[in-house]
């Protein structure tokens, strides 16, 4: 995409994304995705070509749903790029408007937009997640953990995780005193509940993350009821502790074709 070539070629491909017919919407936004699975190089290239805006601009009027859904894909493909692409989704007002498309979408749409939203954990930086945080992220990440596709509810395992560990180390540097404060706001999102039952769940890779993310976060809470009230810690918190902030995998992200 670097190559003059290249250039022309998405000059003549960016003015269609403003297009009012879906029949030419659509697969120039096909088009834009098929770039944006490639590196960050030619992620950045569709960046410098402003299509921010003209994202933003489909995700918050009334298309299609296989228009919103393929903005959406493309938006979750920028999120798994470097901190700087995702600080540009983030500027350019792009999360709150995924958590609004959570709000009002079809299913579809919503898996599409919660996946955007999930991806950025894994590379976004301490602060970019506390900002992705205030604008309202958590609860449609813990919304669709009841979701039948364990591809996203592996996912937004992962995205709960990563937020998680940055509300420790707000903890630990006394930001927030003794407590935890986006363990609280996913408890308050129904997500601790959820996570609670993922601990039954046919698919062993989700149980042993929803057990590990229950005994690193909850734990100790859980131990402090059943000290009080004789109940034994549920068996699903036995799984060995690691360190959280190391794993911001990869090969978590999630790609639909």
């Amino acid at each position: 995409m670097a190559s003059n070539n290249g250039m022309t070629y998405l000059n003549y491909v960016f003015p269609l994304l403003s297009h009012s017919s879906p029949s030419v919407l659509f697969p120039a936004l096909r088009t834009i995705g098929n770039i944006v699975t490639g590196d960050d190089g030619q992620t950045q290239t569709v960046l410098d070509h402003q299509v921010l805006p003209c994202l933003l601009n489909l995700l918050t009027n009334t298309y299609k749903k296989s228009i919103k859904t393929e903005a959406c894909r493309i938006i979750s493909n920028i999120t798994t790029r470097n901190s700087n692409q995702i600080q540009a989704v983030i500027e350019a007002g792009i999360i709150q408007s995924l958590v609004w498309v959570f709000e009002t979408a079809e299913f579809e749409v919503k898996q599409e937009a919660v996946v955007g939203i999930a991806n950025a954990t894994f590379r976004g930086t301490h602060d970019q997640i506390k900002l992705m945080v205030s604008r309202g992220c958590i609860k449609p990440i813990c919304d669709l953990l009841t979701c039948p596709d364990p591809r996203i509810i592996t996912v937004c395992l992962q995205a709960l995780e990563n937020i998680l560990a940055v509300g420790e180390t707000e903890k630990n540097l006394g930001h927030t005193g003794d407590n935890n404060l986006y363990a609280s706001m996913i408890d308050e999102a129904e997500g601790l509940d959820k996570i609670e039952n993922l601990q039954s769940h046919h698919n062993n890779e989700i149980y042993q993350k929803a057990a590990k993310i229950l005994e690193t976060f909850w734990t100790e809470d859980n131990n402090e009821e059943g000290n009080d009230d004789n109940h034994a810690p549920q068996s699903g918190f036995q799984l060995g502790s690691r360190n959280v902030h190391q794993i911001r995998p990869t090969s978590n992200y999630v790609y639909f074709t």
